[in-house]
């Protein structure tokens, strides 16, 4: 197991512990500002839907899309549930997290799991919402070119003691080129130093 999942598993021990751990429950949107929860109807005052849009007919209202709250808050749809399985099933992997965008999905897995006291790697040639999700981690931000790994290598090895977590962060395909990242060389450099 490696640092950043030790990590992961420690704080998650440290929030059940704390019985901190929310889930979102499943919420039906329904019309004229009501909505089902644990087979209660309620009035919903935790959506951003104030004009109840997400329920009229043809906008989404059997799947739940529309204007809402997080799922925190305002709960989650069946069909996200349903979804999320789905993809979990097709990848063989235990869950799957579905975020609005690919922007989304960078800033909140990377400010997520990354923080204070890590170090990010990241390629110059990485899309911007990589690039912007490492800054907003906090971590030690730290630039490679993926034409010079063996530059890549030394920054670790410099940089490994120093750190509770190293990631090395890529672009599969470079957006701006068409060029495809030295995925299995940098799966062999990030398991050489954690």
């Amino acid at each position: 197991m490696s640092s950043l999942e030790e990590r992961i598993c420690r704080q998650l021990t440290d929030i059940q512990e704390k019985h901190l751990l929310r889930s979102p429950v499943i919420t039906e949107v329904q019309p004229d500002g009501m909505c089902t929860r644990d087979g209660r109807e309620l009035v919903n005052f935790g959506s951003n839907d104030y004009l109840g849009l997400a329920a009229v007919s043809g906008t989404g209202a059997a799947t739940g899309l529309g204007a809402a709250a997080s799922a925190l808050v305002g709960g989650r749809s069946a069909a996200y549930d349903r979804l999320e399985a789905a993809l979990a099933e097709f990848e063989a992997t235990e869950s799957a997290l579905l975020f609005p965008t690919g922007y989304a999905a960078n800033l909140g897995v990377l400010s997520g799991l990354i923080g204070k006291g890590d170090a990010i790697f990241c390629d110059r040639d990485n899309h911007a919402s990589i690039i912007d999700g490492a800054r907003l981690s906090g971590a030690t931000f730290l630039v490679y070119r993926r034409q010079r790994l063996d530059a890549l290598r030394i920054a670790l090895s410099q940089r490994r003691a120093e750190s509770e977590c190293c990631v090395i962060v890529t672009d599969g395909v470079f957006s701006m080129d068409g060029t495809m990242a030295p995925l299995a060389e940098l799966c062999d450099i990030a398991e050489e130093y954690d």
